[in-house]
């Protein structure tokens, strides 16, 4: 999205830590999961300005269930994984 030509809006996604083994809700088994970051960014020409909106999930690596977590779930998750 374009906004008078100069802010330019997207959308940007991250992934903050892969192979976590939880249970996966869709299939009942202990899988590998990837824990993934999202949010919206206005840039101005190139520069970016504000991030917004930030959301994080957790999704099966194997049947690609996501499931929507807190900041300090994912917090935990990334300290645990290091």
């Amino acid at each position: 999205m374009i906004l008078f030509g100069l802010i330019i809006i997207r959308d940007r996604e991250r992934a903050l830590a892969e192979g976590i083994e939880r249970p996966c809700p869709a299939c009942g088994r202990t899988q590998p999961h990837g824990l993934l970051e999202t949010y919206r960014q206005a840039h101005l020409f190139f520069i970016p300005l504000w991030r917004w909106n930030w959301r994080r999930f957790l999704a099966c690596d194997v049947c690609g269930q996501v499931e929507s977590i807190t900041a300090e779930e994912a917090g935990e998750i990334c300290r645990r994984s290091e």
